[in-house]
């Protein structure tokens, strides 16, 4: 392929729209240089190409600034337009229809089926839970029981024993309580022989006028019990007539009478 061929099959694609364009703004395409010796034709290639890139590079930067302010202020449309749009079409009957299609055919495949999946395995672990309790509760039953057995026994053995020691304290304070009756009985009978010799004293006293007033009562003024170690008879000695300290015959006993 000679260069002109190449020059043509490659702007052939650019021919039409772009070929006016181009030789518009940078000239005549230069042909390409049959050879290198031709330095004039390569020099005004070279050149063309410079201008042509230099100028599209320009373009680029151009295109680059307007394609930002573009960006821009198509962003801040959409930012006002989407939420408009959105708004008007949530107010709409369209939209409450397609939701509420789409919200029960959620429900009913996806929401619906996680739900009783979910309540499934609640079930299953409080299933679980109160079998675990159960079996915990009959444990602790069976504890209880042995603990009750265990106590009624202990129980039944303190039974026994409080009522054998209550038995043996009963026998022993009826055993004591007998033989503080007898004892206060014997001091009973002693204090009443005591209280008969008591009175016959008195009795014999107020008889003689040495006391009067029973056995609250006390000696009459200038009467005394007669001490002493003789005996004093009136008449003859061991007579019935006498004051006696004793019931024999002493020395220096004294008998005198009228």
């Amino acid at each position: 392929m000679n260069p002109e061929e190449f020059k043509d099959e490659f702007f052939r694609a650019y021919r039409g729209r772009y070929s006016s364009y181009w030789v518009e703004r940078w000239g005549l395409i230069p042909s390409i240089p049959t050879s290198f010796d031709n330095a004039n034709s390569l020099y005004e290639l070279l050149a063309w190409l410079q201008r042509a890139f230099k100028q599209l590079l320009d373009d680029f930067v151009a295109l680059e600034s307007e394609l930002e302010d573009y960006k821009n202020a198509l962003t801040e449309l959409l930012e006002q337009l989407i939420p408009l749009l959105i708004r008007r079409y949530m107010e709409s009957k369209e939209a409450d229809k397609w939701f509420n299609d789409k919200a029960d055919i959620y429900y009913n495949k996806v929401i619906k089926p996680y739900i009783d999946a979910e309540i499934a395995k609640v079930n299953k672990k409080i299933a679980d839970l109160e079998k675990k309790v159960d079996d915990e509760v009959k444990r602790l039953d069976g504890r209880i029981d042995a603990l009750n057995d265990k106590l009624e026994k202990e129980i039944k053995k303190l039974d026994d024993r409080i009522t054998q020691e209550v038995t043996k304290l009963n026998e022993r304070i009826t055993a004591e309580n007998n033989a503080l009756k007898e004892k206060i009985e014997a001091l009973e009978n002693a204090n009443t022989g005591l209280q008969n010799a008591l009175r016959k004293i008195i009795e014999n006293l107020e008889g003689s006028g040495a006391w009067t007033g029973g056995l609250t009562g006390g000696f009459n003024q200038g009467r005394n019990i007669a001490t002493g170690n003789i005996n004093v008879f009136g008449g003859t000695p061991d007579g019935n007539s006498f004051i006696r300290t004793n019931n024999g015959s002493t020395e220096n006993d004294l008998a005198g009478g009228i």
